[in-house]
């Protein structure tokens, strides 16, 4: 009889009249008692399992994370450490590049002038040579970051430029010579083509206002204004008198076999072509006909073919 009492549990709202009621057997409440209890049981099982598996888990992973913690120190330094390796190779790589660009441009230079030299002693080929040394040795590269001897290249660089600078002085000798032999010892001696010469623009690199960038300026341009007179500055035979593209009006006076004048950007022409012209005779009139931004005279002297620095024989 007890088992089959009824317990009674009512809930009340605050804000309702209304009384909702819930009847429980004793027999019932044992049950779910038992229920819960053994739930409860099972999850404190349960979780004292997990917790023991846990704690031997972390015991046992300890010097595996300690292992792991030391590996990542000595990984991060060894980083560092390839860091500063590969910012210091790539500095040397960089130095080698500069001083390589540098040589290289100054063995341009060199070249050019060979070839100016062979073309002003009319042959085809330069007499000698230099052999274009490109390659960079790895080898010497290791070996000096190794050694940190990257100062080194300041003792190659200075060795090279020595030498490229003896080069470069028997080279402006010969084209001395070369003018002495062609010019001087044919007696030719080469007067300025303009009364009152003001040079506007010189022999060499100049910056080109066409084209936006540097170029080669054959000869030397004489500023004047337009219908200034210009005269032959040596004997000659004027090889041509006309109109030349980039040139304009221009003309050109053979003073030997191997000796010429150009005379260019001309208004206007006085002499013909094949003419036997001295020196001092009017030849034309200052203009700007051809590749001209203003009025003046482009001269330009060549020996073989080859121009000049006409300074060097005015």
């Amino acid at each position: 009889m007890e088992d089959n009492k009824n317990y009674h549990f009512l809930i009340v709202t605050e804000d309702t009249e209304k009384i909702k009621k819930y009847s429980l057997t004793r027999e019932k409440i044992r049950i779910y008692g038992t229920i819960a209890l053994v739930i409860l049981l099972s999850l404190i099982v349960t979780a004292g399992f997990f917790m023991h598996n846990y704690l031997k888990v972390a015991q046992n992973i300890k010097p595996t994370q300690k292992k792991y913690v030391i590996t990542k120190n000595q990984n991060l330094k060894l980083r560092q450490e390839n860091e500063k390796l590969y910012n210091k190779l790539r500095m040397a790589q960089l130095n080698f590049i500069s001083w390589e660009k540098n040589v290289n441009r100054k063995l341009r230079n060199i070249n050019s002038k060979i070839g100016h030299i062979s073309r002003l002693y009319n042959i085809d080929k330069p007499i000698g040579g230099i052999e274009d040394e490109k390659k960079v040795n790895d080898e010497l590269i290791l070996k000096m970051l190794e050694n940190n001897e990257i100062d080194v290249l300041k003792n190659i660089n200075g060795n090279i430029n020595k030498q490229l600078g003896s080069l470069n002085w028997i080279l402006i000798k010969e084209q001395r010579y070369i003018i002495k032999r062609f010019i001087y010892n044919r007696g030719l001696k080469f007067s300025v083509p303009v009364k009152k010469p003001r040079i506007t623009s010189y022999y060499g690199k100049r910056w080109d206002p066409f084209n936006g960038y540097y170029l080669f300026h054959r000869g030397v341009d004489y500023g004047g204004s337009h219908g200034t007179p210009v005269f032959a500055s040596e004997n000659g035979r004027v090889l041509w008198a006309g109109n030349v593209n980039q040139y304009g009006n221009i003309v050109i006076i053979n003073h030997s076999a191997h000796v010429s004048t150009r005379y260019a950007h001309l208004s206007s022409i006085s002499v013909k072509s094949n003419q036997r012209i001295n020196k001092g005779d009017l030849i034309g009139f200052i203009g700007s006909s051809g590749r001209a931004t203003a009025s003046h005279l482009h001269f330009e002297v060549r020996i073989n073919g080859e121009v000049i620095d006409p300074l060097n024989i005015l």
